[in-house]
């Protein structure tokens, strides 16, 4: 058993004999090792170096030093003063060693500390014998204090569990006097120690027991047990509990007194047998009380089995529900739903015996009642039964009562009586319940109830109610799981349409940049008058195609909700001065007089999407120039005057005019007024689509009044809310913002622009062509085809550019080295992602084309990779240029994600492309 103190296993004491020699002639060591070294439990350790004697001690802890006094580098009386001065070594024996007996040099060294002094070298046995003696002494010493040590410490340990004990513990002699007390004992008796100490016992604790004068028969009756005592203070007397353990100290009887303060708890005991009074008299007046309360509670009884049985005919309905609910969870058909439903009906106690029944869905189309679910009925009846009118059904058209709530509705009386009745189906006790859900009836459920049970009361209506209610959800739920199927439908179609629409332009988009691109490339050259012919024509086609593919994409953003409206600040006169410059040249062509009126009352800045008004008009008077042969055509605006923040445009022409039972239908998509116009004028029947839906979304709405031959006027307004002069600085880094957003639109009607210059300067080669002009037509011709003259100018004296074209296609990389032929530049080729990122690791370059369906590695992985490689080699980012054939919002944002600086969509034209060059390249 363990006696709380802390044994630790001790280390074995070394008691070999350690001999240190320190002398700084070598032949001491020698002759020492000679007559003493081969002895069993002795070790010699030498030391030349009187300097080093400090450490070579502590490391080989010596039980003799043998130290001699005359060296070198330190005599061995200086040495002699060090190590006695040092705790660690002031206990050593030290031998000093001499070669000669010099009584005064003795006397010095024994003044020193040293333990003894021989004449080197004595003979053996004397010298073993000296050894021997010093060392043993010196192995008793140290073992001596390894013992004062271990018993300071279990004396400590002693002294701290007495003093952190919470009983007061006192240490008595034999005469009852106090030897020791711990400090619970001085706040026991509220003296301190020292005055403890100076006390007996007896004048702190009024003993039992027989009077006698020894003390040590006062206490017999406290020894090994627990006794109270009244114990002493200055300020009264209190209850204590006292044990004394005798034990025997130096030879003498001592008692060891352990006391404890329980006058609280003898407080507490007379508390609770007071208490325990109380509790008994409480239980036998309480006991009274409950054999009252019992004859009260056994008539309770009664009345709860009662209850218990009314509480389990309402489980079991609910049970019932929940089944219901389970049963209409399922993914089964409805059909199968509504009959297992009515099975489980039929087959529950909640209702008095039903024999069978029916349920009806209501069409809300037809307007009939269907047989869904049947049990008990012929195969006449339910022929006959299958679709029953729903005007000839109480049932189907519940009343309301005053409150407004909808009762529940069942008719005795019905079309399904009636027709029950006609195929021998007992209709006595039929029910017809209303499925409700809000206000809509969803259908009928037909109970045929046991006449002989008695009538329903009111649990029974209230679990009709209940299965009514549970029906009804069911059924809406079907029908909104049949909508939601449908919805998801439709949208997996119209993704598919977005995908195949995507696919389709960027297929297309890819040869018609060659086409666009070539021809472009074949008018800057020296043809004939034929050959010119047929490049216009393949250009003008190529541009009509290219429009139709823009109109088709514009009508699926719109139709799959993926156009988004951009507000911005603008002026809405400048956007329609610029939008008509576009048509100015086309409009002198035909003769057709082209004006702009804005009325002065049209805020200079309003908020909304100014490129989707400019497609909008733009639309318009393409429109109006098509169909307009002479005449005019005016586009106005104006604040409309009934609807506040709305602007209204109006754009009217002279030209053919549309039928009015044609003026609906041009709205829609791919209708034209009539078939001849299509073969004549041209066009898809996109535009005006595209223009109203536009116009909706930006909160107006559009409106036509025409006549044929006179001509028409198409007027729009939306909502353009003014924006006062004064913009904080938030609205201007908002409006910052939005500019640099559509900074890529903007260029895209920059590449329009240019392509009806060029067409306006084609048609006027043409007439110049009719009037037989050759020489001018060949000059205005090599003139226009100047490469300095129809491209942006680069800096003569800048260094040639270098380029990364990355394009699988062979004929797209062909077109561009042909558009850049003439720009001082080195160009370097990709075929795929992979390839263009090996590139840019080896060589450097100041601009890079990147096309984005490609094998391998498309364009946004392989621009992701140069982005993560020029940050880890802290370089400044290369602009790089998505050329892609792919046209939607969705891919030019994707571009930007990947890290793109700039968006550009196949076919592009040579004047954009060395646009975008040079402007990428300027600094």
């Amino acid at each position: 058993m363990s006696s709380g103190l802390n044994h630790e296993a001790e280390e074995p004491f070394d008691d070999s004999i350690r001999v240190l020699l320190v002398d700084d002639q070598e032949s001491t060591a020698v002759g020492l090792r000679r007559m003493i070294g081969g002895l069993v439990g002795l070790q010699i350790e030498y030391c030349a170096d009187p300097l080093q004697a400090v450490a070579r001690i502590q490391a080989f802890q010596p039980t003799v030093i043998l130290l001699d006094i005359q060296m070198a580098r330190q005599d061995g009386i200086t040495l002699l003063i060090k190590l006695r001065g040092q705790q660690r070594t002031s206990h050593i024996p030290i031998i000093m060693l001499s070669v000669e007996d010099n009584p005064d040099t003795k006397a010095q060294a024994f003044a020193m500390g040293a333990n003894d002094y021989l004449v080197k070298l004595p003979a053996s046995s004397e010298l073993l014998a000296r050894l021997q003696h010093h060392s043993n002494a010196y192995i008793n010493y140290c073992r001596h204090e390894r013992s004062q040590a271990k018993l300071s410490a279990q004396s400590a340990q002693i002294r701290a569990i007495v003093d952190s004990a919470l009983d007061a513990i006192v240490l008595l002699d034999e005469e009852g006097g106090i030897q020791r007390a711990n400090p619970a004992a001085a706040t026991l008796f509220e003296l301190s120690l020292s005055q403890l100490q100076e006390m007996s016992f007896a004048q702190l604790v009024t003993l039992p027991g027989v009077e006698s004068d020894h003390f040590s028969d006062r206490i017999q009756s406290l020894i090994s047990r627990h006794n109270e005592c009244l114990g002493i203070r200055a300020n009264g007397s209190f209850t204590l509990e006292a044990s004394i353990s005798p034990m025997r100290l130096i030879g003498r009887n001592h008692y060891a007194a352990h006391l404890r303060d329980i006058t609280l708890r003898k407080s507490q005991e007379a508390q609770i047998l007071a208490f325990n009074r109380t509790l008994e008299d409480q239980v036998r007046t309480r006991t009274q009380e409950l054999q009252t309360i019992n004859t009260r509670l056994e008539y309770e009884i009664e009345a709860r089995r009662a209850a218990q049985q009314q509480e389990h005919r309402a489980l079991e309905a609910q049970n019932l529900v929940n089944q219901l609910l389970h049963i209409g969870l399922t993914t089964d058909p409805l059909s199968e739903r509504l009959d297992a439903i009515l099975q489980a009906i039929i087959n529950s106690s909640c209702l008095p015996k039903p024999n069978g029944g029916a349920v009806f869905i209501l069409d809300s189309v037809a307007q009939d009642l269907k047989l869904m679910a049947h049990h008990g009925l012929s195969e006449s009846a339910i022929a006959q039964c299958a679709n029953v009118p729903s005007d000839q059904c109480a049932s189907a058209y519940p009343e309301r009562s005053a409150s407004g709530q909808v009762e529940l509705m069942t008719c005795e009386i019905s079309c399904l009586q009636y027709a029950f009745e006609q195929h021998n189906v007992p209709v006595e006790g039929m029910k017809c319940i209303a499925l409700l859900s809000g206000r809509r009836n969803l259908g009928v459920l037909v109970l045929f109830l046991d006449p002989r049970q008695k009538a329903l009361d009111e649990s029974h209506q209230l679990l009709l109610d209940s299965l009514s209610r549970t029906l009804a959800i069911l059924i809406d739920r079907d029908r909104v799981e049949v909508m939601e199927r449908d919805k998801l439908s439709a949208e997996a179609a119209n993704h598919a349409k977005s995908a195949f629409l995507a696919t389709m332009s960027h297929e297309i988009r890819t040869p018609i940049n060659t086409v666009l691109g070539l021809s472009e490339l074949l008018l800057e050259t020296r043809v004939d008058e034929e050959q010119y012919d047929y490049l216009q024509t393949l250009h003008r086609a190529g541009e009509t195609l290219l429009a139709v593919i823009n109109d088709i994409l514009d009508l699926s953003k719109i139709e799959a909700g993926q156009l988004h409206l951009e507000n911005t600040v603008f002026n809405p006169r400048h956007v329609l001065a610029r939008t008509l410059d576009l048509f100015l040249m086309k409009a002198r062509e035909k003769g057709v007089a082209l004006t702009l009126n804005v009325d002065e009352r049209v805020p200079m800045r309003v908020l909304g999407d100014s490129n989707r008004l400019r497609q909008v008009v733009m639309n318009l008077v393409s429109n109006a120039i098509k169909f307009t042969q002479e005449g005019n055509i005016s586009v106005e605006a104006r604040p409309h005057p009934d609807i506040a923040d709305h602007i209204l445009f109006s754009v009217q022409d002279t030209g053919i005019g549309i039928a009015s039972d044609k003026q609906q239908s041009i709205f829609e998509p791919f209708v034209q007024a009539e078939s001849a116009t299509t073969r004549r004028f041209g066009g898809t029947g996109l535009g005006l689509s595209i223009c109203r839906q536009l116009i909706e979304k930006m909160s107006g709405e559009i409106h036509l009044s025409s006549n044929p031959d006179e001509g028409s006027r198409f007027l729009f307004h939306l909502l353009l809310p003014a924006v006062s002069e004064s913009v904080d600085e938030s609205e201007q880094n908002a409006q910052a913002l939005a500019d640099a957003k559509t900074d890529q639109e903007r260029r895209q009607d920059s590449d329009r622009r240019s392509s009806d210059r060029r067409c306006g300067l084609d048609r006027r080669a043409e007439l110049e062509r009719r009037s037989g002009d050759r020489r001018s037509l060949d000059r205005r011709r090599l003139r226009r085809h100047k490469p300095d003259e129809d491209a942006p100018i680069l800096n003569a004296d800048s260094r040639e550019i270098r380029l990364l074209l990355v394009d699988d296609t062979e004929d797209n990389r062909t077109l561009i080295r042909a558009f850049l032929k003439n720009v001082p530049l080195q160009l370097s080729e990709a075929v795929n992602g992979q390839e263009a990122f090996e590139q840019f690791q080896q060589n450097e370059f100041d601009l890079v084309f990147m096309d984005v369906q490609m094998p391998i590695m498309d364009g946004h992985a392989a621009t992701r990779a140069i982005r993560a490689w020029e940050h880890e080699q802290k370089r400044a980012p290369t602009p790089i240029v998505a050329f892609t054939a792919f046209a939607m919002q969705n891919d030019v944002n994707q571009a930007l994600d990947a890290g793109c600086n700039m968006h550009l969509t196949k076919p592009i034209s040579k004047n954009r492309l060395l646009e975008v060059v040079k402007e990428l390249t300027s600094n």
